[in-house]
């Protein structure tokens, strides 16, 4: 039965079960995972938002505008103790004045409302260590061992750039647009591995795409300006998932390239052709493995069920 947000909140009220509401069914798989990992999932169920249906036009199709609708009408509700919820935070306090700033710098609560440290759930997988082992597992090439070398020197300007990416689709308001037009091919990386950028074609392009790169430009020093750590919260989770793997693809083609062209071209758009959902898999088991090295990870929810 799929429940609408009213019947939820309903059904909820009588549930003997911790019940742990988030958007979308990656958010659901991320979650059990991390709660069977640290010993936290017995007793507990992990509803999807993506899975009920919305009771106006805000929430037929915003996931998000769902979870935090349903903790309005629960939210100091004795019957509801036991109901939390996970949201992306999104853009909520950050403000872009010059540069990037956070306002947020632990994780925002909300009684039993817990957003994300950084725009979306995949924002915990942005370490190091943590994508480049989600990389290899993923990647055939016999050049990849390179590929890393490469990737570990262009680990910040990545994020970076993915910032630029994420602040020029929010200028525009078209936020999954970049991933259309953008492919490991397009990526360009300086000869020293200090920067990374991509190819424009302005004059061939639409009105859209101009106002894209219009705002890649305009976004462009405001990132460069602001922290590190600040860039790496503010990037939208999609948008990273698969801007990594195009310059991950990218420092393929280059570790290969000067040895064999044929293989440079054929292992990069093998690993551009990987899935979003099995790179966030792959990104999500490296992050859990590291949950004791003191990787971030949404430890208010856990500790609060």
């Amino acid at each position: 039965m799929q429940y609408n947000l009213d019947q939820y909140v309903s059904m909820t009220k009588i549930s003997n079960r911790t019940r742990i509401l988030v958007e979308g069914k990656d958010d659901r798989a991320i979650l059990r995972n991390l709660l069977d990992t640290l010993g936290k999932s017995e007793g507990v169920r992990i509803d999807a938002a993506v899975d009920l249906k919305g009771t106006c036009s805000v929430t037929a199709k915003n996931h998000r505008a769902k979870v935090e609708k349903i903790h309005m009408q629960c939210q100091g509700s004795a019957d509801h103790r036991r109901l939390f919820f996970l949201c992306d935070r999104e853009f909520r306090s950050f403000r872009v004045e010059g540069e990037i700033y956070d306002e947020a710098l632990e994780h925002c609560i909300d009684g039993n409302l817990f957003w994300t440290l950084g725009h979306s759930i995949e924002n915990y997988f942005l370490s190091e260590d943590v994508i480049v082992e989600g990389c290899r597992f993923l990647c055939g090439s016999g050049y990849k061992s390179d590929a890393v070398n490469i990737f570990r020197k262009l680990l910040e300007p990545s994020i970076r750039f993915i910032a630029k990416v994420t602040l020029a689709a929010k200028t525009i308001n078209k936020s999954g647009y970049p991933q259309s037009v953008i492919s490991w091919e397009d990526i360009e990386i300086s000869p020293d591995f200090s920067s990374i950028d991509f190819k424009r074609d302005v004059e061939n392009s639409d009105e859209i795409y101009k106002e894209f790169c219009l705002a890649m430009e305009g976004g462009s020093a405001i990132v460069e300006k602001s922290g590190y750590s600040e860039c790496s919260r503010f990037c939208r989770g999609h948008t990273a998932i698969l801007m990594l793997r195009n310059v991950f693809a990218a420092c393929v083609y280059h570790a290969a390239n000067s040895v064999d062209k044929e293989a440079a071209d054929r292992d990069a758009r093998a690993f551009f052709n990987v899935s979003e959902s099995a790179l966030t898999s792959a990104l999500s088991e490296a992050w859990i493995r590291r949950l004791t090295e003191g990787v971030s990870y949404p430890e208010p929810l856990v500790v609060a069920i």
